[in-house]
């Protein structure tokens, strides 16, 4: 198929037969692209920016508008559509000279949905995170595109496994030895040592192969990060092994994510060093090199939000269930961070509880990852969040959580929003506090007491491991603000190394 759509004068990808709301959305799809374009043209010849600028954004004012008939704007209708989510067709486009989407009788160049989407180009003057959103669609088809466009010409590629590993990981698929197939065209034409499919091989086989090629290629594990351990006993996978089966969005309280693709990272955590491992020859025990930390005392509520009352899951309004569930756990992470203040620091309740909040707020700002900005009086409104967890502040919640008009738009204001947003990489993580050092940090939903804290050769994140008969269950990637900078690793020495078996 690959060698087909290369051949192609144009592909044309059907997304469906349209209606009305689609209709709107085609329109505005080829008006915002074209604006977009504008501006860009402008800016190269020097002439007309301002004003091709100012055009822009009434376009995309008017696109991202809120209203009872588009409660996520105008781009909507289109993005939502199944194609997107579809892991074979990701080829469809990655691999064509030249694509265009049809929906009813509506023609949308895929060049026009790119820039369409992609509200950083021009940049647009107000982004949030449904602008920003909206470019996830297809940031991985426009980056693997690009890499493929440089390969032809004879210059350096910079795709590598892990990033097609991590398109994957978002994408739906029929089949879980599919998510690791579909691929394969795409990775030949690469050079990336790519598994061949071959359906008499286990899912845990393919899942396996695709993530120790990772390793190899890019001669480090970073890849194993993106695993959720102990895994699950439906394909028999090591606990270092990702499992892609399952889109990384499509999440519940009965259905926890399965991969993580939020890691925090600092090439410094591990010093200088580089990854020192062994894969032995049963190909599902991986021994790997590092130091310990310390053990996990003391362990929060996960935030567990469900995908499918919002945006991502296809929901038609936002129902604020994900606001509701971080108020069910922040009084955790409180209450984690309360604790470390009562175990190491003298002094009254009232000095404990603003040591808590400060240390909180300090780790949960360390771990921002930009994506949108810290609002002014973050403290303050992480302090209002905490509050709504006791049972005299029912009323507060309530006019946190619920709908308050037509629109179905939840009634906060535009700051805690903004607050609420940055949180969202805690998504299905908790806060955890360790036993002797008493480092507070943030891991996955299935870290425990008990777990061991480690940093691996370098590796750019902590990782928390689980005693189990045999070795060590990998549980997940961490983020500790004291360890993040090498100030653990530099204290060390390679007497402090020891080899752990992950199973």
């Amino acid at each position: 198929m690959d060698e087909i759509y290369n051949k192609a004068i144009q592909v044309n990808v059907h997304l469906g037969e349209g209606d009305e709301r689609t209709e709107v959305a085609a329109k505005a799809v080829n008006k915002l692209g074209a604006a977009s374009l504008a501006v860009l043209a402008a800016r190269k010849i020097g002439v007309g920016e301002e004003t091709m600028r100012r055009q822009y954004e009434e376009v995309a004012d008017e696109v991202l508008q809120i209203s009872q008939e588009f409660p996520y704007g105008k781009l909507h209708p289109i993005l939502r559509l199944p194609w997107f989510r579809r892991v074979w067709v990701f080829q469809e486009v990655v691999l064509a000279r030249k694509v265009v989407f049809y929906c009813g009788e509506r023609l949308i160049a895929f060049e026009n949905l790119a820039f369409a989407t992609d509200f950083t180009r021009v940049p647009y003057s107000k982004p949030d995170s449904l602008s920003l959103h909206w470019r996830s669609y297809l940031e991985g088809h426009n980056a693997c595109i690009y890499h493929l466009r440089l390969k032809e010409k004879g210059e350096e590629a910079k795709v590598h496994h892990q990033y097609l590993l991590t398109i994957v990981a978002n994408l739906d698929v029929t089949q879980p030895e599919d998510k690791i197939h579909a691929m394969y065209g795409y990775a030949k034409r690469m050079e990336l040592d790519w598994p061949i499919p071959d359906y008499t091989k286990s899912v845990a086989q393919i899942y396996t192969e695709v993530t120790v090629a990772c390793f190899r290629q890019s001669k480090d594990l970073g890849a194993i990060l993106m695993a959720i351990g102990p895994a699950s006993e439906e394909f028999g996978l090591p606990s270092w092994v990702p499992d892609f089966s399952r889109r990384f969005t499509d999440y519940s309280p009965s259905k926890p994510p399965k991969t993580d693709l939020v890691p925090f990272r600092n090439k410094q955590c591990s010093g200088a060093t580089e990854c020192d491992w062994i894969l032995e020859p049963d190909g599902r025990r991986l021994k790997v090199k590092g130091r310990i930390v310390d053990y996990i005392t003391a362990i929060s509520k996960p935030w567990q939000a469900d995908s499918t009352t919002t945006l991502l899951g296809g929901a038609d309004f936002n129902s604020g269930q994900v606001f509701d569930s971080l108020i069910e756990c922040i009084g955790s992470w409180y209450e984690v961070a309360l604790q470390r203040s009562m175990t190491h620091n003298g002094g009254a309740d009232s000095a404990h509880q603003f040591v808590a909040i400060s240390d909180l707020v300090g780790l949960l700002t360390s771990a921002h990852l930009g994506h949108t900005t810290l609002p002014d009086q973050f403290a303050e409104h992480i302090s209002v969040l905490i509050s709504c967890t006791r049972r005299d502040m029912v009323a507060l919640r309530t006019v946190f959580i619920h709908p308050g008009n037509d629109n179905n738009q939840i009634s906060i204001t535009p700051q805690m929003q903004q607050a609420i947003e940055c949180l969202m990489p805690m998504i299905w993580k908790l806060i955890f506090r360790t036993t002797v050092k008493s480092c507070m940090g943030i891991s996955n939903y299935n870290a425990k007491a008990g777990d061991l804290l480690v940093v691996l050769h370098g590796m750019a994140s902590p990782c928390v491991i689980r005693p189990c008969a045999g070795g060590f269950n990998f549980i997940g990637g961490a983020f500790v603000p004291e360890l993040m900078n090498g100030e653990f690793w530099e204290r060390g020495s390679d007497e402090d190394d020891e080899w752990f078996t992950l199973i």
